[in-house]
């Protein structure tokens, strides 16, 4: 039969991540991130026997490898045997939102005829021999 760990300590702590993290090139934060927790926990639990839950690293990791919260909220549990446990309190949910891609629109066509018409003929007035035969018929005009 498996023996149940007694836990000897159950602690709530604020992790700053962001003092540590912006040492770093953005593309490494939030692996530096993961790593100052895992030592901010060592440090305070004495013990190197860190398991961190899959919702604590999904928290750190949502916004991707540039951007990770600048501090982090953690249940942290010790048993006897000295095998820590970093997990999200219960009274917190993971605000971990998947995106989704917006479908884009159909488009529309880019010209239609009555304005491709309008356009030929914008052209044919702006040609060098219209401009001159403008100029002449405004003249006789006048």
């Amino acid at each position: 039969m498996a023996e149940e760990n007694k836990r000897v300590e159950e602690r709530i702590y604020t992790v700053p991540l962001r003092k540590e993290w912006v040492k770093t090139s953005r593309v490494k934060r939030a692996k530096r991130a993961v790593n100052v927790l895992r030592s901010f926990i060592s440090r305070h639990m004495h013990s190197e026997d860190i398991r961190i839950s899959p919702e604590v690293n999904d928290v750190i990791w949502n916004r991707g490898a540039k951007k990770p919260p600048a501090k982090i909220k953690v249940k942290v549990t010790k048993d006897d045997k000295g095998l820590v446990e970093v997990m999200l309190p219960e009274t917190e949910k993971p605000k971990v939102e998947k995106k989704v891609k917006k479908e884009k629109p159909e488009e529309k066509p880019a010209v239609n005829k009555k304005s491709q018409k309008s356009r030929k003929e914008n052209r044919e007035s702006k040609t060098p021999e219209s401009k001159k035969n403008n100029k002449t018929a405004s003249k006789n005009k006048s």
